[in-house]
């Protein structure tokens, strides 16, 4: 409220003595060494002594403190009682303490309980009466008035709101409750803290046994929730007193219909066990209250207590969990769904079952495109979701795989530009009947014009129904040509992912794409660059084949490689082999920067220049699997001229035994003159890299 020096927030008046702000402290020892304080001077003339006034930051929530004040003071006396009260902006007194003092000229911390004031919210005003009523005069300087913010445990601070958990009467209070014909409380001291639940509180049921149906429950705070994506299978603890009561769960949606029931009995008696409810009638439907009915009709009173009510979501599997939409998929139907559809003179259905998963596309879902027959052009599409699209740096080869009706069925695929105009225009035909086969469209006339939608023309103007199914619409990246002819290749650059694509790739695990660059600045302003999502495989790299090997070693032993990314720091490896895949060198950098572009240069200084240089594997977060779905961007993969600054090392001789090993060796170091740290990696002949330590004299 008030340090005297950075923070003033409290506007002061004064009555029956002197209050002066900011005085030079008389004492700066001890607990309090500020240079400025307050001074106030009780004039001893039998009246109560007063200063404060409005808080400028009013009205103040006493929550964050439990109502807990704390002053330091520097009495003149022994004994003085100094009186706080807290006001609402009427001024009427809410909450009042007094505190005494228990030294003299020396600074001492008095501590007010002003929790009174708790339940208000409108604590507006504060005033401080110093020893009411004093006929002898004293000074009193005051510092560092504040709510002590170390009074309050909040057990439950930071905690999310967690769609899977109804309630569990502590952190996640996610029902609005009502209840009839018996007696619903919350948050009560659990009965019997042991076996399955040892939580401090739960909730109560008390059935009146009026021969009624006594119920609770309400409306879901998170709301709406949808069960095909967070499991249908509701899990509670219950403590019965006695065994068999039917305990009926009911979930309802947003206009208050029944759309799943179940129940369940009770198998115990005073304990604590957990009741399954199977709510799967509810997929489809999204779920916006609850009710639970406990033993309907029943003439006898029971009590049952309640917690932990949450959706079980060990039993939900979601395969499409962290995947990131690629604006080169525009449809999967399963993960990949980068199109809003529509469609006329014919039916679409998204997301039907594959007919014939066999083949080229053993896919579970597929789209599904009914063709009228009625003389019309039958067509669907629609705008795209990850627009608009660069086919420049994505590649204009559209593909997708068709499995039709019919032979000989024309498929004409169009391009269009924001405004909706056509951009590019491509018919294919079918060439089987009730098999899948992959249509190839060269849609390069849209390559200089940002894409935005697409519209699919089915048979145009047959008079005969035809069904045709379709999957993976995609551009398909490795036709991409250089938008840089005549640029001659560079053996000192290996990728720059627009007129340097000298690098051929094989992934192990992860996904690697060419995109547009997400951020233009910095260091980096190139239009294409690399997106690679890691796997939550231990196993996870880029392997590549340098097209234009051996690189040149002779005038350059550096590398360098531009990275962007999220969750800095990330240790990015860069491991060398020869033609034959025998490994060479490892250098590893790791990011410092956030969100921006960072070129890292890795030193290579080791590897004589005769050697050829031939293969490359790039590694982020080698050896961990706790990076599953973390993206990374990666960007001008060249040479970076001479590493200078080398020094000489007299590594004298290394012996390692025994040879061959199967499974251990030892690395006698004994003979080596180390002047400095040393590290030591071991990596396999494949290029991983198993071990590495540093070792210090």
């Amino acid at each position: 409220l008030d340090d005297f020096e950075c923070q003033g927030n409290i506007t002061y008046t004064f009555a029956n003595a002197t209050w002066t702000e900011d005085v030079p402290n008389p004492n700066p020892t001890g607990l309090n060494t500020s240079s400025k304080v307050g001074e106030f001077i009780h004039w001893g003339a039998g009246t109560d002594g007063a200063f404060g006034g409005n808080l400028n930051l009013a009205p103040i929530d006493l929550a964050a403190s439990n109502g807990e004040l704390k002053i330091d003071v520097h009495p003149s006396a022994s004994g003085l009682p100094i009186v706080v009260v807290l006001q609402n902006s009427a001024g009427v007194d809410i909450a009042d303490q007094t505190a005494t003092t228990t030294g003299s000229g020396a600074w001492e911390t008095l501590t007010y309980d002003l929790s009174a004031a708790l339940s208000s919210n409108d604590v507006s005003q504060i005033v401080f009466v110093v020893s009411p009523g004093a006929t002898v005069q004293h000074i009193v300087y005051f510092d560092n008035i504040r709510l002590d913010s170390n009074a309050v445990v909040v057990p439950c601070a930071g905690v999310i709101a967690d769609p899977n958990v109804f309630d569990d009467f502590e952190c996640q209070g996610n029902i609005t409750y009502t209840f009839a014909n018996a007696t619903w409380t919350e948050d009560v001291a659990n009965p019997n803290p042991s076996g399955i639940n040892t939580s401090s509180n739960v909730g109560e049921f008390i059935h009146w046994g009026a021969g009624t149906d006594g119920a609770f429950g309400g409306p879901l705070n998170l709301a709406p929730i949808d069960l095909s994506a967070i499991g249908s299978d509701l899990k509670m603890d219950v403590h019965p007193s006695a065994i068999g009561l039917p305990i009926t769960v009911v979930f309802q949606d947003a206009g208050g219909a029944d759309i799943a029931i179940q129940t369940v009995s009770t198998s115990v008696a005073g304990a604590w066990e957990t009741l399954s409810f199977d709510m799967s009638a509810a997929i489809g439907t999204n779920v916006s209250s609850v009710v639970f009915v406990v033993s309907p009709g029943d003439s006898v009173q029971h009590v049952v207590y309640f917690d932990n009510i949450r959706l079980d979501t060990v039993t939900v599997v979601v395969p499409c969990a962290g995947v990131t939409p690629d604006p080169n998929v525009f449809d999967d139907f399963e993960c990949q769904g980068n199109i809003t559809y529509t469609f006329a003179n014919a039916t679409w259905t998204e997301d039907v079952a594959n007919p014939n998963p066999t083949g080229l596309n053993t896919s579970a879902m597929v789209g599904e495109f009914i063709h009228w027959g009625a003389g019309t052009d039958g067509a669907f599409g629609g705008s795209l979701d990850l627009a608009p699209l660069d086919l420049s740096v994505l590649g204009s080869d559209l593909k997708m795989d068709v499995h039709p009706s019919a032979v000989g069925l024309p498929i004409t695929v169009v391009f269009q530009d924001a405004g909706g105009a056509d951009i590019a225009l491509q018919t294919a035909t079918t060439t089987v009947a009730g098999a899948w086969e992959t249509l190839s469209f060269d849609m390069s006339a849209a390559s200089s014009t940002n894409v935005s939608a697409i519209v699919f023309v089915v048979s145009p103007g047959d008079t005969v129904q035809h069904v045709v199914y379709f999957d993976n619409i995609r551009l398909d990246t490795s036709s991409i040509v250089a938008t840089c002819p005549g640029v001659a290749a560079d053996i000192d650059i290996m990728e720059d992912f627009e007129c340097q694509r000298n690098t051929n790739y094989t992934l192990l695990n992860g996904n690697l794409s060419v995109i547009a660059n997400p951020d233009q600045s910095g260091i980096n302003t190139s239009a294409a660059v690399g997106r690679y999502i890691r796997s939550n495989a231990v196993t996870d790299e880029v392997r590549g084949n340098f097209t234009l090997a051996p690189l040149d070693f002779t005038n350059n032993n550096v590398m360098q490689l531009d990275v962007w990314d999220a969750n800095p720091p990330t240790e990015v490896t860069i491991i060398l082999q020869d033609a034959s895949g025998i490994y060479l060198e490892t250098a590893v950098k790791s990011t410092k920067v956030g969100n921006t572009w960072e070129q890292l240069k890795f030193d290579f200084s080791t590897v004589p220049f005769t050697i050829g240089v031939s293969r490359v594997i790039v590694q982020f977060d080698a050896n961990s699997a706790a990076d599953s779905t973390k993206i990374y961007y990666f960007d001008n993969f060249e040479m970076g001229g001479l590493a200078t600054g080398i020094n000489d090392l007299n590594v004298g001789s290394l012996n390692a035994y025994p040879n061959p090993t199967e499974d251990f060796f030892n690395l006698d170091l004994s003979d080596l003159n180390l002047l400095e740290e040393l590290k030591v990696s071991i990596v396999s002949m494949d290029g991983k890299l198993l071990s590495s330590e540093m070792l210090i004299n």
